[in-house]
C-alpha cells in the first residue's frame, strides 16, 4: 500500500538532504503518538531519494493501518525478513541440543509432502500463527499467502540444517548471511503491542478470590513456574495452546506418573479458564489441551490389608510420640484424612447428641488449618475401639484450647499435617516395615476404609458422609442437616477391630 500524499521527497532547505514526510490522520495520533512522520532518506541525490521513498511510504502505510485495527499488506522483502527471523529463532533455540536426526528428517519429508500436494497453509499454520502473534502483526490475505510459502521453504531448510547439527556438522550456516534484517515494522510494532498480562499477577487475583490456603498458593504458583519456565516469559496474554501442548509433551518425556502431569494440566486449565472467563486474556488456549495416559496397573493404589492394619496399630501401641500412637488409630476408624487429623485440636473431641465424636472444621483450629471442601466439614462418631485403647483419657490429659497433637510442629505452611504425615509416612515404612509404593503410608488407611464399609453393608451414602467425600450428584448438595449421628455411629460399629482375636 504506497501512500497517495506528498509522492516526492521533500528537500530539507538547509542541509539538503531528502526525507520522507506524512500527516498522520488526526484520528489515529493517540495511538501512534505523533502527528507527523518525518523520516530521513539518508540521501541527496534525488534519484536515490525517490528510489528509498516507495520503501518508506508503504511502511509508514503499515503502520498507519495497523494503528487503524486493518490487517498489513507485507512487503515482499518483510516477507522474507519476518520468516527468516523465525529461521533464526529457532535454529537458536534447537541447534545446541537437537536430538535424534530422525525427528527432524521425518518433519521435513511431511513439509515436503505437504508442498506437493498443496497443504502449504495448513502445515505451517501454527508457527506463522504464533510468528505474527509475537510480532503483533494482523497480515492481509496477499501477504499472509507469501509468508505461509516462505516459512514452509524456510522450515525445509531449517529441518536439514538441524539434522547436520543432530550430526555434529557445526559449520557456518550460509543462509543466515540471505535473510534481510527484520526492521521495517519493528517501531510501529512496539506502539501496537498490547501491554502484557502478568501470569502472576493473574494467579494472586485468583488466589484471593478463592481464599487458597498457603500450601495451595505455593504448589500452584510453583506448578505455573513451571510453564512460564518452559515458554520463556510469563504474560499470559500470549501463551497458546501450542505452548501448553508442548509443555505437556515435556513433561511426558521427564518421566513423571501420570497422576502427577494430570493434576499440572488441571491447575493450568482452571488458572486459564479463570482468566479467559473474567477477561484478563483474549481467549482460553488450555481449553482443548487433552491428556489420556494409560494407568499402570503395578501403580494402583492398595488398601492395608488385615495383616497390615494389625502390624501398624500393634506398632503404634508402643509410641510414645502422641501423634504415631493415636493418628493410625484414628485413621483405621474415622476414614479421615491424615492433615484432618493432625491437625485437630482438643476442643474437636467432644460429645455431640450424645454420640462421642471427633469434629473436622476449621472453626476450633489453628491459623493455617483447612478442609479439602465443604463435604469436608462432619463430626465422625469414635469407634468403640478408640474408647477402649483409651483414647478420651489421652484427650483428658491435654489443655483444653490447644492442638491434639502437640508434638508436631506446623510446616511453612502453619500446618501439623505436614509434618505429621512426612513423619508416620517413614515411620511405617522404616519401622513398621511396610514398603510396597502401592500403598501410602497415610492415604492406604482411606481406602481400606472404604473396603471395611462395602464389608459390612455400609451404604455409599454413609461411608461419604462419614469420610467426608463430596457427591456426585446435585441432590448431595440439598439440606443442611445430614445424616442423624446416631446413624453413624451405628454403621461405624459394624466396622470390625483387626486386632479383634476372633479375626485372626
Amino acid at each position: 500500500m504506497v501512500a497517495q500524499y506528498m509522492a516526492q521527497p521533500f528537500k530539507h532547505p538547509k542541509t539538503g538532504g531528502y526525507y520522507y514526510r506524512r500527516v498522520v490522520p488526526p484520528g489515529l495520533r493517540e495511538a501512534l503518538g505523533r502527528t507527523e512522520f518525518r523520516i530521513s532518506l539518508e540521501t541527496k541525490d534525488l534519484r536515490e531519494a525517490k528510489a528509498r521513498y516507495l520503501e518508506v511510504a508503504a511502511r509508514v502505510e503499515q503502520k498507519l493501518s495497523g494503528a487503524a485495527g486493518g490487517p498489513v499488506c507485507l512487503l515482499n522483502k518483510e516477507v522474507f525478513a519476518l520468516a527468516g527471523l523465525w529461521y533464526r529463532r529457532m535454529l537458536e533455540k534447537y541447534e545446541a541440543d537437537p536430538g535424534e536426526p530422525l525427528g527432524w528428517e521425518v518433519w521435513a519429508s511431511d513439509l515436503i509432502d505437504a508442498h506437493d500436494q498443496g497443504r502449504i497453509a495448513a502445515a505451517v499454520a501454527p508457527q506463522v500463527d504464533r510468528l505474527l502473534k509475537d510480532e503483533g502483526l494482523v497480515i492481509d490475505t496477499r501477504s499472509r499467502e507469501a509468508l505461509d510459502n516462505a516459512m514452509l521453504l524456510n522450515a525445509i531448510k531449517l529441518s536439514y540444517k538441524l539434522m547436520d547439527r543432530a550430526s555434529g556438522d557445526y559449520s557456518l550456516d550460509p543462509f543466515l548471511a540471505t535473510i534481510p534484517e527484520w526492521l521495517g515494522m519493528a517501531k510501529g510494532v512496539r506502539e501496537q503491542k498490547a501491554s502484557p498480562v502478568p501470569v502472576f499477577t493473574l494467579f494472586e487475583a485468583l488466589a484471593k478470590e478463592r481464599r487458597y490456603p498457603p500450601k495451595t498458593h505455593y504448589s500452584w504458583q510453583r506448578i505455573l513456574r513451571k510453564l512460564t519456565t518452559h515458554v520463556g516469559h510469563d504474560d499470559a496474554a500470549k501463551i497458546t495452546d501450542a505452548d501448553i501442548i508442548a509443555w505437556k509433551d515435556a513433561l511426558v518425556s521427564s518421566g513423571l506418573g501420570p497422576k502427577t502431569i494430570e493434576n499440572h494440566l488441571t491447575i493450568i486449565k482452571t488458572f486459564f479458564r479463570w482468566a479467559a472467563k473474567n477477561k484478563r486474556i483474549p481467549a482460553n488456549p488450555a481449553a482443548d489441551v487433552d491428556y489420556l495416559a494409560k494407568r499402570d496397573p503395578t501403580t494402583h493404589r492398595l488398601s492395608y490389608s488385615d495383616d497390615d492394619a494389625r502390624r501398624i496399630l500393634e506398632a503404634a501401641r508402643l509410641e510414645r510420640e502422641p501423634h504415631k500412637r493415636w493418628v493410625p488409630w484414628l485413621s483405621a476408624f474415622t476414614g479421615a484424612r491424615c492433615d484432618e487429623l493432625c491437625g485437630a485440636m482438643t476442643e474437636d473431641v467432644g460429645v455431640e447428641d450424645g454420640v462421642n465424636v471427633i469434629r473436622i472444621d476449621v472453626a476450633n483450629r489453628e491459623a493455617g488449618g483447612s478442609v479439602k471442601n465443604v463435604a469436608s466439614i462432619r463430626s465422625i462418631p469414635l469407634h468403640p475401639a478408640l474408647l477402649a485403647e483409651g483414647f478420651l483419657n489421652y484427650v483428658d490429659s491435654l489443655p483444653r484450647g490447644g492442638p491434639l497433637f502437640p508434638d508436631l510442629t506446623p510446616d511453612r505452611f502453619g500446618r501439623r499435617g505436614g509434618n505429621g504425615s512426612k513423619t508416620i509416612g517413614r515411620w511405617i515404612r522404616r519401622r513398621v516395615g511396610i514398603s510396597d509404593p502401592r500403598k501410602a503410608p497415610n492415604h492406604s488407611w482411606r481406602h481400606r476404609f472404604a473396603d471395611e464399609c462395602r464389608k459390612a453393608g455400609i451404604s455409599r451414602e454413609l461411608r461419604f458422609a462419614i469420610e467426608g467425600h463430596a457427591g456426585g450428584q446435585v441432590g448431595d448438595t440439598y439440606g443442611s442437616e445430614g445424616h442423624p449421628l446416631r446413624i453413624l455411629a451405628e454403621a461405624i460399629r459394624k466396622l470390625p477391630n483387626p486386632l479383634d482375636p476372633a479375626l485372626g
